[in-house]
């Protein structure tokens, strides 16, 4: 029998498609790739089973290498905060994350169309790289592509 404190701790899957708006398949990938652990009843789940079981069945519990990847990962820091905040400054994102992330890797998640970059308090869109020395007079917003990434990793 599952504890309640392990209820609240360790959410169904279920509950995380709805809350984080992802697909089964999204986070039947990060099971896969051991950033969380799949449990039934306390016990760890085997792949296969996952991609069966009911959501409803399945908690789920972050792993160490999952707790790295989203303290560490430049990507996964900018595109869940831009998932939380509609548009951040630039500033914010290159200084207040959890991990420091740097212009250079900004560029390449505006290059891979993640996001684009607005002039501050318009809907002007202007190239990254020529706010390289004004980070604070521009801000990013997600794409629908960078909400598809985040979504599904």
């Amino acid at each position: 029998m599952i504890s309640p404190a392990s209820r609240r701790r360790d959410p169904s899957m279920a509950v995380i498609c709805m809350k984080q708006d992802v697909d089964r398949d999204a986070i039947v990938e990060v099971v896969d790739r051991g950033l969380v652990h799949a449990r039934l009843d306390g016990d760890e789940v085997p792949l296969e089973a996952v991609r069966r079981l009911p959501d409803k069945a399945i908690r789920l519990r972050i792993t160490k290498a999952g707790m790295y990847h989203a303290s560490h990962d430049p990507i996964h820091l900018v595109m869940c905060a831009l998932r939380t905040h509609a548009d951040l400054t630039l500033l914010t994102l290159l200084r207040g994350l959890v991990s420091p992330v740097s212009f250079g890797e900004l560029c390449e998640l505006a290059d891979r169309h993640l996001f684009d970059t607005y002039l501050l308090g318009t809907d002007t869109e202007i190239p990254i790289r020529e706010m390289r020395d004004l980070p604070l007079f521009a801000y990013a917003r997600q794409t629908a592509r960078g909400r598809t990434y985040a979504a599904n990793h």
